[in-house]
């Protein structure tokens, strides 16, 4: 079965969100920073037809 990109990812975003909100509420900065990046992660991974790659992932984090 093929979803449509995008679309089929929405809870996936919408969670991520909630776990970083939930992580700067609570005073857990650690948390809520990787959860940054780990939602900054799955909008592109999910915004493209096929995964980034380990060392794309690592690439996107050294740019910042």
């Amino acid at each position: 079965m093929m979803e449509l990109s995008g679309v089929a990812h929405d809870w996936l975003i919408e969670a991520l969100i909630d776990l970083r909100t939930y992580a700067q509420v609570h005073d857990l900065p650690a948390l809520s920073e990787q959860l940054d990046l780990t939602l900054q992660v799955a909008q592109l991974e999910t915004a493209q037809d096929q995964p980034c790659s380990p060392d794309d992932q690592y690439d996107y984090q050294q740019t910042e």
